[in-house]
């Protein structure tokens, strides 16, 4: 997020070095923050440990707006391709992904202001939605973009996955560096993807571990797009 867009709340909570913390790596993310807070989340019913977020009138009235312009007789699947590098699915599969989830769904990518040529040619390339000019403008764009307009969402785990989950949206999550229980455990609408190979893999915990090397390509080349989202859909 830009820095500027800060300035527009009261109080921020600054979390990049957070993968350094104990026990961040053992420790669902939720009742992670919730125990740096001073409490104890054990006290605390799951039902409370769901994602909030309050949706920007300005941002709703934006996107309804820019939707306007498409129209589509499918169900919208909002795909998010991009997070960090490990996390994020690779350029390889770019393809794979629109192909087989254009099969069911009108397939709408989103993205920020730094991957808005890719989106732009996979948009021109394979005729589905770019949502990217009006997604890149902040978080706020983002939410309204996956609550006005998607009937379900395909992310890396990312905040994409924590916004669709806070929007109540049915979303396939991807799974990489960590187990998905520690991210979505009180996300009853997130349904996760972590391929056996990841799970084996040097990869677990090293949230910025380099990907250019055989284990990593050797994931990707095993995950079967069209088996797993099948899977999912049922």
């Amino acid at each position: 997020m830009p820095y500027y867009e800060y300035r527009r709340y009261d109080y921020v909570l600054q979390n990049e070095s957070v993968v350094a913390m104990q026990p961040f790596d053992d420790l669902n993310m939720t009742d992670f923050w919730i125990d740096r807070l001073g409490m104890d989340h054990e006290h605390i019913a799951p039902e409370r440990k769901r994602p909030i977020f309050y949706q920007s009138d300005y941002a709703t009235r934006d996107v309804r707006a820019y939707a306007k312009q498409f129209g589509t007789d499918k169900p919208v699947c909002i795909l998010n391709l991009f997070t960090t590098h490990i996390r994020a699915i690779p350029p390889t599969h770019y393809e794979e992904f629109i192909r087989v989830l254009s099969q069911w769904f009108c397939v709408a990518l989103t993205g920020t202001a730094d991957t808005q040529a890719i989106t732009s040619e996979l948009s021109a390339k394979y005729g589905v939605l770019d949502l990217t000019p009006v997604s890149s403008q902040g978080v706020d764009y983002l939410y309204a973009c996956i609550s006005e307009m998607a009937d379900i969402v395909v992310t890396p785990d990312t905040s994409t996955m924590h916004l669709a989950a806070a929007a109540n949206k049915p979303t396939i999550a991807i799974f990489s560096t960590i187990r998905p229980d520690l991210r979505m455990r009180y996300y009853p609408t997130v349904k996760a993807i972590w391929h056996p190979l990841w799970q084996q893999s040097s990869f677990v915990g090293a949230h910025n571990a380099d990907t250019e090397n055989g284990e990593f390509r050797l994931i990707w080349n095993n995950f079967d797009v069209a088996q797993a989202m099948g899977e999912c859909m049922t």
